[in-house]
């Protein structure tokens, strides 16, 4: 397997991660605040972090018995995304040969004792540079 598909396996992974994460997170928390009774949104701090209430919520559901949200699946998956995302960038495919620069089979001309003689080389310089530009 080359670096270019293990980034995007990883990306892919990270991206699914991420999702499962975040519906987690919602489906959580909306029941959290329907048991309260509140009609707030998710904390956003929680989809990240235990910090805080964060941590105390998910401990008082630890010890009800329910399966609370914990952030390690969304770090994960956030850590396989960037990983893959720098190995997509780091492997990717070079341009098509057809957009490459295809060498001529003309000359190289070297100025000097091992390249073209001093005529050729004024020759050169003539077409390449004239002097009378319109």
């Amino acid at each position: 397997m080359n670096l270019f598909r293990l980034g995007t396996a990883l990306a892919v992974v990270g991206v699914l991660l991420v999702g499962g994460s975040v519906a987690w997170w919602q489906k959580f928390y909306a029941e959290v605040a329907a048991f309260v009774g509140a009609q707030a949104d998710p904390p956003l701090q929680c989809l990240y972090s235990v910090a805080g209430p964060c941590g105390q919520v998910i401990e008082l559901a630890a010890m009800v018995g329910a399966n609370p949200y914990r952030p390690g699946l969304f770090w994960i998956g956030a850590v396989a995304l960037v990983i893959g995302g720098v190995l997509e960038f780091a492997a990717r495919p070079s341009r098509r040969a057809a957009d490459a620069v295809q060498p001529t089979s003309e000359r190289l001309v070297v100025p000097g004792p091992d390249g073209v003689s001093s005529e050729e080389w004024e020759r050169f310089k003539a077409a390449a540079f004239p002097k009378d530009k319109p």
